[in-house]
C-alpha cells in the first residue's frame, strides 16, 4: 500500500477518523511525474542574529533600513548585526508600526512617534491617541478611540482637525484596520467595511458602496494581509482570507472545533511570511498556546511549535537585506533553511499519519518503508 504519511494538520476529536498532524513541517506542491505530489519538508530554522537587553515590541523598515523598537529604544541594525540607538520610544507594550516612504510610524500607550534617522514624537494638538497605524498612498492612516484618521500627505507630524472619519456609519468601534492594495479594510466586533481613495480634502478615504460584510473579527491582532489577499480570526471564530470581498473560510472543522473550546481567543495575533516560495499565514493562540500555519499554495494547514512550549513564541516578521527577520522576548534572528535550531534550540519535527484502513478491517504490515531525503541532518553534535 502506497499512502501519503503525513500532508497537513487535521486532528479530528475522534482520532479514529483522523489523527493526522504536521508539526514544523509543511507539504508543497510537487510537479507532475514527481514521486510524490505531496513532499513534505521541515520548516527552515532560526539563525540568531542579535541580542537587546530589553523585549523587542517591534520591528520595521525605514527606507532600506531595519528599525526594531527593544524595550524603550528604538535601534537601527545594519546588515551585519550592528544596532544604533536612534533615541527613546517609552513602553513595554508591543508597538505596531507603518512604513512610509523615507520614514516609519510607531505608536506605543496610544501615541505616535516618527522614525528616521531620529525618534520624534508627534505633538501635533490634532493627533489623537491611536491603538493601530497604516500607510497608503502618502497618508499615515490611524484608528482612535472614535474615528479613523490621518496625517498631512507625506508628512506624518502634521494632522488637520478635520481630516477624519467619524464612524457614523459603523455598526460598532472598529477594532482594527488594514491597508491593502490601496484599499482601507475597517474590522468591527460584528461587520467589516471596505474603504478606499477617492481623493476627498481633508479626509480622502470612502466607503465602497459595496464594501459592506457582516462578518466581523474578534481579535484586533490576527489580521495580517499577503500575497495580495487579507486573512483574519473572524467574529464566528473561523479563519477567512478576503478575495476580492468575498470573506473565504479557509479553517478546517476539526480547527474551528478547537477553537469553540477556547475561553479566550481575543489575544490571537497572526503575521504572513514568504519565504524560499512558500507564502504562509501563521495564528497564534498565546493564552491557548497553540499556533497554526495556512498554505497559501496547497491550502493546508500545519502547526508550529518551539522546543518547550506548543506555540511558537515569534512574535513578529519582517523583511530586509533581502533575510527574513522573526523575534521572539529580546532575540532578533532570520529564517535560515540550512539552520536546524531555532535561537540555539532544537527544532523537533513531528508527523502523525492519516489512519490507514481497509474499510472496516484492520491493516497489517510487516514492513515500513519511508521514502526520504537523506543526508540533511546535523553534521555534529547531538541528532548528527
Amino acid at each position: 500500500m502506497l499512502t501519503r504519511f503525513a500532508v497537513n494538520s487535521y486532528q479530528s476529536p475522534a482520532l479514529s477518523l483522523s489523527a493526522q498532524r504536521v508539526v514544523n513541517a509543511r507539504t508543497v506542491k510537487a510537479q507532475q511525474g514527481s514521486r510524490t505530489q505531496t513532499p513534505v519538508f521541515r520548516n527552515p530554522g532560526i539563525t540568531s542574529f542579535l541580542t537587546f537587553t530589553g523585549r523587542i515590541r517591534g520591528a520595521q523598515r525605514v527606507g532600506s533600513t531595519l528599525v526594531v523598537v527593544a524595550g524603550e529604544t528604538a535601534y537601527s541594525v545594519s546588515s551585519s548585526g550592528v544596532s544604533t540607538s536612534l533615541g527613546s520610544l517609552p513602553g513595554s507594550e508591543d508597538a505596531p508600526s507603518a512604513a512610509g516612504v523615507n520614514e516609519s510610524v510607531f505608536l506605543s500607550g496610544g501615541v505616535g512617534y516618527v522614525v528616521d534617522s531620529t525618534v520624534t514624537q508627534i505633538t501635533d494638538a490634532d493627533f489623537q491617541p491611536a491603538t493601530h497605524v497604516q500607510w497608503s498612498d502618502g497618508y499615515f492612516i490611524f484608528l482612535g478611540s472614535d474615528r479613523v484618521f490621518v496625517s498631512q500627505l507625506n508628512d506624518p507630524l502634521i494632522y488637520d482637525a478635520l481630516a477624519y472619519d467619524s464612524l457614523t456609519w459603523a455598526t460598532r468601534q472598529p477594532i482594527s484596520i488594514i491597508a491593502d492594495t490601496r484599499d482601507l479594510i475597517h474590522f468591527m466586533p460584528d461587520a467589516m467595511a471596505i474603504g478606499y481613495n477617492k481623493g476627498t480634502s481633508p479626509y480622502p478615504f470612502a466607503l465602497a458602496s459595496d464594501g459592506f460584510i457582516e462578518l466581523g473579527c474578534i481579535a484586533p491582532k490576527s489580521p495580517a494581509k499577503g500575497d495580495n489577499t487579507v486573512y483574519w480570526f473572524a467574529s464566528d471564530r473561523t479563519v477567512r482570507s478576503l478575495r476580492g470581498n468575498n470573506p473565504v473560510r479557509i479553517s478546517t472543522e476539526p480547527m474551528e472545533q478547537f477553537f469553540a473550546s477556547l475561553a479566550v481567543v481575543d489575544d490571537a495575533y497572526g503575521m504572513f511570511i514568504s519565504h524560499a516560495g512558500v507564502f504562509e499565514y501563521v495564528l497564534t493562540f498565546p493564552t491557548a498556546e497553540r499556533t497554526f500555519a495556512y498554505n497559501v499554495a496547497t491550502e493546508l494547514w500545519a502547526e508550529r511549535e518551539t522546543f518547550g512550549s506548543t506555540r511558537w513564541t515569534v512574535a513578529g516578521h519582517i523583511e530586509a537585506y533581502g533575510r527574513h527577520f522573526v523575534w521572539s522576548d529580546n532575540r532578533l534572528g532570520y529564517l535560515d533553511a540550512e539552520t536546524y535550531t531555532e535561537f540555539g534550540l532544537p527544532q523537533v519535527v513531528t508527523l502523525t499519519s492519516e489512519n490507514l484502513n481497509d474499510g472496516v478491517n484492520w491493516v497489517h504490515f510487516d514492513r515500513v518503508e519511508i521514502d526520504a531525503d537523506m543526508g540533511g541532518g546535523l553534521v555534529s553534535g547531538q541528532g548528527a
